[in-house]
């Protein structure tokens, strides 16, 4: 008759708990290869029964899941068991929780904001405070494009229309790019002929006429006048004397042997004509037969001829002579003193 079997003796296994995190030990070599810190060693409990504290109150427990390794074990399973961590781990965590928050003061209302809120330059903000300052729009600026001007906030539609020059044209603000012409501004699009519509750019040429801007063929057929001195059109500077237009370098001296330029610089009229003082004078016969410049003012008149009052001089000694006919003889178209006059002739 054969022996019965007997059942083999297991010496039972012990649970290593190290703080949070349960591990089962053995004396295989997955359990001589764990360096974790100095285990706490306790009364040795089942797998089942660790499942049925880590479950909540009410909840059914799961059938005894297969043991593998301590890895399988740090492994959620069905959403029951959490992921284990370390008692090192633990520890940080708690002590970041344990940690003081820094509350930030809304810029708006200068309360504390606790939950939520907004950054911007350099200024914290509560979500319903970031938004548009101005009362008509209160739009959020969460997300959007937004401005900041003088401790207040802006939309970008609202800060535009407030801070940025208004186009002439469009009336609309110009966000960038403007032109300042005429004493205006323009969006780059917007400066363009009056009559053609050539937009002339921020640094085209145009021509100006009655607050407008005109290329230069359409001003000149619009509104050149014609040169007086060339008979041609009148484009660029030009010049209006003697009720009559000119390009500056048309008006000159009239007289034929002069044409010396006169737009800067003091003219004088003749027959409607404009002259330089010396061919003015000349042509009004009023050039001391002396020195041969201009008379202006006084002067006297004798033996036919004008001189500076200075310049009526005694022929032979020099001296001034008086303008009667009583200060002076006259010899072959010569004037003397009557001393000079009796010593020669």
């Amino acid at each position: 008759m054969e022996e019965p079997v007997l059942p083999k003796k297991v010496a039972p296994k012990e649970e290593i708990v190290y703080q949070d995190s349960i591990v089962r030990g053995s004396n295989d070599s997955l359990g001589s290869s764990l360096s974790l810190h100095s285990p706490t060693k306790t009364h040795a409990k089942s797998i089942d029964d660790i499942l049925s504290e880590a479950l909540p109150s009410g909840s059914k427990a799961r059938s005894r899941p297969h043991l593998r390794s301590h890895q399988d074990l740090s492994k959620k399973s069905s959403g029951n068991l959490v992921e284990t961590r370390s008692a090192q781990n633990l520890m940080s965590s708690n002590s970041e929780l344990k940690k003081p928050r820094k509350v930030h003061m809304c810029a708006t209302c200068n309360e504390h904001i606790t939950a939520g809120g907004a950054f911007f330059k350099n200024a914290y903000y509560h979500t319903e405070h970031f938004v548009c300052s101005v009362e008509t729009c209160r739009q959020s600026l969460s997300g959007v494009l937004c401005f900041e001007m003088e401790g207040n906030l802006y939309c970008e539609r609202d800060f535009h229309k407030r801070f940025s020059p208004e186009c002439a044209y469009c009336k609309e603000p110009i966000k960038e790019n403007a032109i300042s012409a005429l004493g205006k501004s323009f969006h780059q699009d917007h400066f363009f002929c009056s009559q053609c519509g050539t937009q002339f750019g921020p640094n085209g040429v145009f021509m100006e006429y009655d607050g407008k801007a005109y290329c230069r063929d359409d001003y000149e057929a619009l509104f050149a006048g014609i040169c007086y001195g060339c008979n041609k059109k009148l484009v660029g500077s030009f010049l209006s004397a003697l009720n009559k237009t000119w390009h500056n370098d048309c008006f000159v001296c009239s007289s034929p042997s002069c044409h010396k330029q006169l737009a800067d610089t003091v003219f004088y009229e003749l027959n409607n004509k404009p002259y330089c003082e010396y061919h003015f004078y000349e042509a009004e016969q009023n050039i001391c037969n002396s020195c041969q410049k201009p008379i202006i003012g006084r002067c006297v008149a004798a033996l036919g001829q004008k001189f500076h009052p200075q310049h009526f001089q005694c022929g032979f000694c020099q001296k001034v002579l008086d303008s009667t006919s009583a200060g002076f003889k006259e010899k072959n178209h010569k004037a003397f003193c009557a001393a000079c006059y009796l010593k020669l002739y």
